[in-house]
């Protein structure tokens, strides 16, 4: 029930979104965004923005991950590397010493 759920509400979204991107009175881009993240739930940009904005509208986050929104799986980090909060985080992560053979 709850995919099917978002599926609908990711697809009423989106065309309310572009019907904004016409109509001067409709803020379309919102409405595109929301349909982004009904339509990729468990992606670390939905799970961040939802953290975001929980101080501002807690109720909306709290029914969107009643929905299945957020919550997305943490990939697995390589030992010693950083992490990070923000996903758009576009800073090299640590690297590997592999050994190279031959040299033991």
């Amino acid at each position: 029930m709850t995919i099917i759920a978002r599926m609908l509400l990711g697809v009423v979204f989106f065309f309310v979104g572009l019907a904004g991107l016409v109509l001067p009175i409709l803020p379309g881009w919102l409405f595109l965004l929301l349909a982004a993240v009904m339509f990729f739930p468990n992606h670390r940009a939905a799970e961040w923005v939802l953290r975001k904005s929980e101080r501002a509208v807690p109720r909306s986050v709290a029914l969107l991950r009643r929905i299945g929104v957020g919550d997305a799986p943490q990939p697995a980090e390589p030992r010693g590397a950083e992490t990070s909060e923000d996903p758009l985080d576009l800073r090299p992560r640590a690297r590997l010493d592999v050994a190279e053979p031959g040299r033991g």
